[in-house]
């Protein structure tokens, strides 16, 4: 073992001896026309528009309801509609649900859906519920920075029988 670092460190010696600070420094020549570098310093630089990748996840319940299963993806923008377009393709939540208004006030997020979040709330089980609140909550808190989740139907605080959603909620585990 030690005729291998030995010889290594022998290698690294003679290479570093060998080379010459030119060598190591020094870019590469290049060779230009006159009338392209005239064009190269008139021209104005461009910028490419950069396309913004933002990561997330989506939480659904398995198929027990019991633990959450994730789906990592990106969106294009932080947008709160897009967010729920992506819960009601993957069939977390109905299509007549929509956000009356988003809000992100220091570290919570606040999020007000129509009648029919409650409506869809309404129909579930305990597990059911958690299931879905959960799904809600954790997947906007994938994306914003944010501490914890508020969410009111039409302005009010959401009752379902099981709980009273009276408090803002933090990452579900």
């Amino acid at each position: 073992m030690r005729k291998i670092i030995s010889l290594l460190l022998c290698c690294m010696l003679f290479y570093g001896c060998t080379a010459t600070p030119a060598e190591t420094t020094a870019p590469p020549e290049t060779t230009t026309s006159p009338e392209i570098t005239s064009t190269l310093e008139t021209a104005e630089p461009t910028t490419a528009p950069t396309e913004v990748s933002l990561p997330m996840n989506i939480y659904l319940p398995d198929e027990n309801a019991e633990n959450f299963n994730t789906i990592p993806t990106t969106i294009d923008a932080l947008d709160a509609d897009l967010i729920l377009e992506m819960l009601i393709e993957n069939s977390m939540l109905h299509e007549d649900i929509a956000l009356n208004s988003v809000e992100l006030v220091d570290s919570q997020l606040n999020l007000d859906f129509n009648q029919a979040f409650l409506d869809q709330l309404l129909t579930y089980g305990t597990a059911g519920e958690r299931m879905m609140i959960g799904c809600v909550v954790n997947t906007y808190l994938s994306i914003y920075e944010a501490e914890n989740v508020y969410i009111t139907v039409n302005g009010k605080i959401i009752e379902s029988g099981h709980v009273v959603y009276d408090f803002p909620m933090e990452f579900f585990d």
